[in-house]
Parts: C-alpha cells; structure tokens; sequence
C-alpha cells in the first residue's frame, strides 16, 4: 500500500517544518561540508525522511488505536483491587517469598 499525498500536501508539510529541517542542517554543519555535502541535497533528503517519518508515526497510531492501546474504558485505568483475605495475591510479596510457619512472609535478608 502506498500511501498517496498530494504536491500540495506535501509543501506544506515541509513549508511548516522548515524550521526543524534547517537546524538540523545547521546542527551537523561541520559533517555535512567534512562529507562534501551541498546544502540543498541534505535539504532535500531530510525533507522527504520528515515526510515518511510522519506517515509512519501515523500508521503506528493507528495500529495502536485498532490493538487497543486507547482503549478508553474505565476498566482499564482503575488499578486492580486485591481482597484482604487473598495472602497470596498481596503485592508487597514476590514470587520466590512464601509465608512462614506463623503465615507471615520470609525474609530473604
């Protein structure tokens, strides 16, 4: 799949970007002229990366949205309540730390 963006679209992207595109060039000033590197060939190669990375920070919100990541019902958001009388499923014990002959955990100190 390909994802199709307009002439249009696309300049304005960079236009509101050019910003972020310049500092970084200005950034990397000494590598660009120890490469040899025009300006406007690391403009441009920085310029369509901008634009993919873009696409790609959308595609992975939306596979995030479709999986579930912003699910928002409040059954997800509520931290999980633990009965008082279920010793085993405190959180303040590990998996390693059993209880004791009294029932009170082990000390592993």
């Amino acid at each position: 799949m390909k994802w199709d963006i307009t002439t249009q679209e696309r300049n304005n992207l960079v236009e509101a970007h050019l910003g972020a595109i310049w500092w970084t060039i200005n950034k990397n000033r000494r590598l660009i002229s120890a490469a040899g590197l025009d300006d406007e060939d690391v403009f441009q190669q920085l310029a369509i990366r901008m634009i993919r990375a873009f696409a790609f920070m959308g595609l992975w919100v939306l596979f995030s949205w479709l999986a579930g990541a912003f699910d928002p019902t409040p059954e997800r958001r509520d931290p999980r309540e633990v009965s008082p009388e279920d010793t085993d499923a405190r959180s303040s014990r590990t998996g390693r730390e059993g209880p004791d002959p009294y029932g009170r955990a082990k000390s592993h100190r």
